[in-house]
């Protein structure tokens, strides 16, 4: 199956960056810091600038 998938870099091209995102977004706590965030002056006003992607 991994010398498949070596040999097909395209097959990689959506699930790839997919996977990526879901890391960035999900796995690395970024959820968690936001609760923590919560308690600190301008945090909402920063919230409000600025858009989370895929939320």
């Amino acid at each position: 199956m991994l010398s498949r998938a070596a040999s097909s870099p395209a097959g990689w091209a959506l699930p790839a960056p997919a996977f990526m995102s879901y890391l960035l977004m999900f796995a690395t706590g970024a959820r968690r810091t936001e609760r923590r965030m919560q308690d600190r002056p301008g945090y909402r006003d920063y919230q409000k600038r600025v858009v989370r992607p895929l939320s």
